[in-house]
């Protein structure tokens, strides 16, 4: 099921497979309306997460101001990852 671009909605954007599962599983969680929660497909890295965020979501977003988007990248130990990403 896709969610409706008209309504509030958020887009999650997992780094890895570890990342999604966590996701898929919050998803099915009964307090959290899964109609307006997409799990996208796993980016393979989070340089890749991040160059999907700007090349497939920016403009999108800007279509519907309603959406969220959720990058989850996680540091493996390296802090300053952060700071790259900003």
């Amino acid at each position: 099921m896709s969610t409706n671009n008209a309504l509030p909605h958020l887009l999650v954007l997992p780094e890895d497979d570890k990342n999604r599962q966590i996701l898929v599983g919050f998803r099915s969680y009964f307090a959290v309306d899964f109609r307006r929660m997409r799990v996208e497909k796993i980016a393979n890295g989070w340089r890749r997460a991040v160059e999907t965020f700007l090349s497939d979501h920016v403009g999108p977003m800007r279509r519907f101001p309603d959406r969220h988007l959720l990058l989850v990248i996680d540091f493996d130990q390296h802090p300053e990852r952060r700071e790259e990403i900003l």
